[in-house]
């Protein structure tokens, strides 16, 4: 007889979960967010266009057909793919705040 074998519970019980942050591809336009993480693949190539961990975004647009999401970062407007989009996570700020 071989090791016994375990196998995952239904539900991902025993499995370790990152807890569910959103991302800029979850959020509608005028929604105002803090960048709380980029994933590493993107962290420079967008660094160099002005967005960073800890900036302050505002969602402009979402483009039909799985087109970019347009984001306001300062005085700047950056169309990002929703691939890229979906590399950085967000924690949404209050209305009207």
């Amino acid at each position: 007889m071989g090791p016994p074998r375990a196998w995952p519970a239904p539900g991902g019980i025993g499995r370790v979960q990152r807890p569910a942050v959103p991302t800029l591809v979850d959020l509608e336009p005028g929604v105002v967010a803090s960048v709380v993480e980029v994933e590493p693949g993107e962290l420079r190539r967008l660094a160099a266009e002005g967005l960073a961990p800890g900036d302050r975004v505002v969602v402009e647009e979402r483009l039909p057909l799985g087109g970019p999401i347009v984001v306001r970062v300062g005085r700047a407007r950056l169309a990002l793919a929703r691939r890229v989009a979906a590399a950085i996570r967000v924690e949404s700020e209050p209305a009207g705040r």
